[in-house]
């Protein structure tokens, strides 16, 4: 959660010509460390075979990490600025994403298992449906924001 709601508005203020990406569970292949991400996470498990606990109860807009790279110099490039929510356009529950994933990456029968969000002691209160607006970006680029099933078939295939 954000400590400071002013947060958001004292950077554009103070230096306007700043470009500001506001991102959502960021995803991807990451080759420098053994981190995991959501879909690194479920992915993990799924070819394991293990059951993979996703909350059925929040939603969230994912946000592919080489789509955010590309949107950051895209914008920089047109000489841009402002805030700019940077996800897929898809606004899905954490099931919903689990089960993409295992199609896009055949997994069969996967062990997805539903709980609710307030089934897990988290260190932070999270929000039920923190999903982003992705219109001002497709706008501004005059192109639409790259789905979360292409973002993961491009994982895919740079596997």
């Amino acid at each position: 959660m954000e400590r400071d709601p002013q947060r958001r508005t004292r950077i554009p203020q103070a230096h306007p010509d700043s470009i500001v990406l506001r991102l959502s569970s960021v995803f991807g292949w990451n080759r420098l460390s053994s981190k995991t991400n959501a879909v690194t996470w479920i992915l993990q498990k799924l070819e394991a075979s293990q059951e993979v606990p996703l909350f059925h109860d929040q939603r969230v807009t994912p946000t592919y990490a080489k789509t955010a790279a590309e949107v950051a110099f895209d914008l920089w490039d047109r000489h841009t600025s402002g805030l700019f929510h940077v996800s897929c356009p898809d606004c899905a529950s954490r099931v919903e994403m689990g089960r993409v994933v295992a199609d896009v990456f055949q997994i069969s029968n996967p062990r997805l298992h539903p709980i609710p969000l307030g089934s897990v002691a988290l260190r932070a209160k999270r929000p039920v449906a923190p999903c982003l607006v992705v219109r001002k970006v497709e706008e501004t680029l005059k192109r639409p924001m790259p789905t979360f099933r292409a973002c993961l078939e491009d994982m895919k295939a740079t596997r």
